[in-house]
């Protein structure tokens, strides 16, 4: 049994090296009609964009912190997004904050309410949005503060917050 799965690792290295140089050429070549549909949402622009180090002035930094209902992305949910778009050197553009209603309320975890202190009646008290409309207003915001820039997302724990965002 030991030798089987030994012998399946240079397998299974090779698979993960195919799909990840299929996703390079993949986004290296021009959209077209058999690509998917995020590939041609992208367009040319940021396919060719340099690197951060030789075009500073195209790029800027999301700093982004949200706060949720639990640690499961797909169950639990975003109750908070605070975001800071920054220039490079770090000088500050401009910054949001949205309180959301989660749909699911009710899935709530102890552990993550006693850290965020959420309760369906104080978010309302606040002045909570709905999910839908921290959705356009995040939108808005990254289009009237980036415009066409480059952002890259930053975070403190970037997989947990972006697997919410």
């Amino acid at each position: 049994m030991a030798h089987a799965r030994a012998g399946t690792l240079p397998i299974l290295v090779a698979l993960a090296l195919a799909v990840a140089l299929a996703a390079a050429l993949a986004i290296a070549q021009p959209a077209t009609a058999s690509e998917p549909r995020w590939a041609e949402a992208i367009g040319d622009h940021f396919r060719t964009l340099p690197p951060p180090a030789a075009t500073p002035e195209r790029w800027l930094l999301a700093h982004v912190d949200v706060e949720t209902t639990g640690l499961a992305p797909g169950w639990h949910e975003m109750i908070d997004i605070g975001v800071v778009i920054t220039e490079l050197d770090g000088t500050e553009l401009d910054r949001l904050f949205l309180r959301i209603m989660p749909a699911h309320p009710d899935r709530l975890d102890l552990g993550a309410a006693a850290v965020n202190g959420f309760s369906v009646a104080r978010w309302q008290a606040l002045g909570s949005i709905s999910e839908a409309e921290a959705v356009a207003a995040l939108r808005a915001f990254h289009a009237r503060v980036a415009g066409d820039s480059a952002v890259l997302f930053t975070a403190y724990n970037s997989w947990f917050d972006i697997a919410f965002v």
